[in-house]
């Protein structure tokens, strides 16, 4: 019978692993994106830092996912397209209004504590 020690270590193996398999498919957009977009070195030195940027992102809400249990339900591609559902509109006198949200939608935001 695993232990919670074990349990932990499991979901950290698949981290790696997934950090791993994120590296290479980044590597590999990178290496497309930049033959396109490149013309000098500090459009170079941008576009890898947003790209950083936008690893470390997706590492903590794949973090927050195993974490919350998200992570068996959800892809981090499936979990955001069911977030970005969510709409908030600003009336003319400045109230904010946020489009009614789904149960899923709900179970996700309460999972990871927060609010839409």
């Amino acid at each position: 019978m695993p232990t919670s020690r074990n349990t932990w270590r499991g979901k950290a193996f698949l981290l790696r692993v997934d950090q791993k398999r994120i590296g290479v498919s980044l590597n590999r957009r990178v290496k497309i994106e930049l033959a396109k977009t490149v013309r000098t070195d500090s459009t170079l030195r941008g576009y890898l830092f947003i790209a950083f940027l936008a690893l470390i992102l997706r590492m903590k809400l794949m973090r927050l996912m195993v974490e919350a249990g998200l992570s068996k339900r959800f892809s981090v591609a499936g979990l955001l397209t069911e977030l970005e559902k969510i709409k908030i509109m600003i009336l003319p006198d400045g109230q904010k209004i946020t489009t009614e949200t789904t149960k899923k939608q709900r179970e996700i935001l309460d999972a990871l504590n927060m609010c839409a």
